[in-house]
């Protein structure tokens, strides 16, 4: 049986005798945390293709995918603080935001958030207690979804008395592997007939959010099952001028600013990436 950890010892000899011995069903038994959090993570690429096989953007671009595989440092789920307040004013942006309007905030790194991700960082959901695992290794994509291998979890992925908040999925990297064409002919073409190599390994700084709820207490199951997936598609290229970023060495093409890149793609991942989670509870 597992025994308590070390944390939860004051809050357990301050309990009756009455509270450590529920029946099966609930939470707190002798040798048992509140909570214990049991991760899964999924992800997927699907995107829109023409009759070649090819994701063809509205400025012109075309792609041919040979590989997409993204980096994701952890996935965590926090609880909300005590006293939080969920709400806020979008005419007086909170502090790290520089305008809210149409449903989102603008962030000082560039991003735009949905107000509901904003509401959950005042109100605690990104600053209170908080249970992260790694995620160990790159997850290659497909259309099918396909299961992140998780690592090491913080304190045994325990989680502590009170209410579940979000879940949050940091990514830190994409690889992209085909060819870039140029749909455009003649003197409006800004790559070669053959199109460009395309071979980047790019760094993203993208943290998905997702907000769940339920609580974690002496009369609601052990174990809390989160199920949480990414969904990308060919939205994350849109609007991506790829010509602007490569220049001519000899007889290919590099990227002469993927620093640009990573930002621009950061921007679009974080918008158009679909990241949900579920929670269910059971008995260990």
């Amino acid at each position: 049986m597992r025994h308590f950890n070390p944390r939860y010892a004051a809050l357990a000899a301050a309990l009756s005798l009455s509270v450590l011995t529920f029946g099966a069903g609930c939470a707190f038994e002798d040798g048992n945390p509140w909570g214990e959090a049991d991760f899964e993570l999924t992800a997927s690429f699907s995107p829109e293709v023409d009759s070649g096989g090819r994701v063809v953007q509205a400025n012109g671009y075309a792609l041919e995918l040979d590989e997409v595989t993204v980096f994701f440092d952890s996935i965590s789920a926090t609880m909300s603080g005590e006293g939080g307040d969920a709400g806020f004013d979008p005419a007086e942006p909170p502090e790290g935001y520089t305008l809210c309007h149409n449903g989102h905030c603008h962030a000082d790194d560039g991003r735009l958030v949905d107000y509901e991700d904003v509401a959950l960082e005042l109100s605690g959901g990104g600053g209170g207690f908080r249970v992260t695992q790694a995620v160990d290794g790159p997850v290659t994509l497909a259309d099918e979804l396909t299961a992140a291998t998780l690592g090491a979890c913080s304190d045994d992925c325990y989680l502590e008395y009170g209410e579940l908040a979000a879940v949050e999925l940091a990514m830190s990297g994409i690889r992209l592997r085909g060819r870039v064409f140029d749909t455009r002919e003649g003197d409006a073409a800004r790559l070669p007939d053959e199109g460009v190599a395309l071979s980047a390994d790019l760094s993203v700084d993208v943290t998905y959010r997702a907000s769940i709820s339920g609580s974690v207490d002496k009369d609601s199951p052990i174990g809390v099952a989160i199920d949480a997936d990414l969904t990308l598609d060919d939205a994350i290229f849109t609007g991506i001028d790829w010509a602007t970023y490569l220049r001519e060495s000899g007889d290919a093409f590099d990227f002469s600013d993927a620093d640009a890149l990573s930002e621009a793609l950061s921007v679009t991942i974080y918008d158009d990436g679909r990241f949900t989670a579920d929670v269910h509870r059971f008995d260990p």
